[in-house]
């Protein structure tokens, strides 16, 4: 496991894996091929990254939620309109959702405007 990383039980996967997306894995993981070098900054590679088991049994790194809703949030521009809404929609009526984690990686990459303004009213 990568310094920083955590282990998550199955039910906290990353939202673009399971729960807060109608996606396909495979076809949101494509945007990888976008990084830009906002994507590359070596603090932020290690902010809500996790260590979960897909349904195969594989360990396999993941972002938190909180940290995929920050990333969308930060590619809004790219993200479809109902994806991004079902994903913040979703996202809110978690009963574990962990607003003030969001609200630390907000802060961290810059982003705390943009949360506050998308989620300020659901807060």
């Amino acid at each position: 496991m990568t310094t920083g990383a955590t282990t998550l039980p199955m039910d906290r996967l990353t939202a673009n894996v399971e729960d807060v997306s109608e996606e396909e894995p495979a076809e949101i993981l494509n945007v990888i091929d976008e990084l830009t070098d906002d994507d590359l900054i070596k603090e932020w590679y290690a902010m809500g990254l996790c260590e979960i088991q897909t349904p195969g049994g594989h360990s396999v790194k993941a972002y938190d939620m909180e940290r995929t809703i920050c990333d969308l949030l930060r590619k809004r521009k790219y993200t479809d309109v109902a994806v991004f809404n079902y994903a913040v929609r979703e996202y809110m009526k978690r009963g574990d959702k962990r607003i003030a984690v969001l609200s630390r990686y907000a802060v961290s990459l810059h982003i705390e405007k943009k949360v506050h303004e998308v989620l300020g009213v659901l807060f």
